[in-house]
């Protein structure tokens, strides 16, 4: 995983990965301020 671009301005940034995948969770900060997530668990390489 890496940082590829962060924006100072907007406090965003952008990360990419490489690699095979075992498992894989995202969360992000939506405006009402709840952090909603999703997980997969991959059994076979995508």
């Amino acid at each position: 995983m890496a940082d590829v671009h962060t924006d100072e301005n907007t406090e965003t940034v952008l990360e990419e990965g490489g690699g095979h995948v075992d498992m894989l969770i995202v969360a992000y900060k939506i405006p009402d301020g709840r952090i909603p997530y999703w997980s997969w668990a991959c059994d076979e390489p995508v």
